[in-house]
């Protein structure tokens, strides 16, 4: 699935990105645990809520999935150097960044 993600935002002239992701329903952590800092050592692509609860219910019912998260917000504290952390995107990118993702995954899901 994540192939054929990749052939769609290719065949789009789309630039991407493949790898590793945090995601967790935690974006606010108790002060002394450095969870960001951690994942950005990592080389974690983006931070997110929704792929781990998407991932367990597909195993769970034997379906396959794949995301594409977008770094649309950056919790507060988390600006710097790295992939996670940043500025987010600003209301203009969302509005043609997302549109391109829900492409991008009609154009997969025809593939597959």
């Amino acid at each position: 699935m994540t192939r054929a993600l990749v052939e769609a935002a290719d065949g789009r002239g789309t630039p991407i990105r493949v790898g590793n992701i945090l995601s967790s329903d935690l974006f606010y952590h108790p002060p002394g645990v450095e969870v960001f800092t951690l994942a950005r050592r990592m080389g974690l692509l983006v931070a997110e809520m929704e792929t781990a609860g998407l991932f367990g219910v597909a195993a769970e019912h034997g379906a396959r999935a794949a995301t594409i998260p977008s770094g649309v917000d950056v919790p507060r504290g988390l600006t710097g150097e790295g992939s996670i952390g940043g500025a987010g995107l600003t209301p203009e990118q969302r509005e043609t960044s997302l549109g391109e993702m829900v492409a991008i995954a009609l154009e997969a899901i025809l593939a597959i």
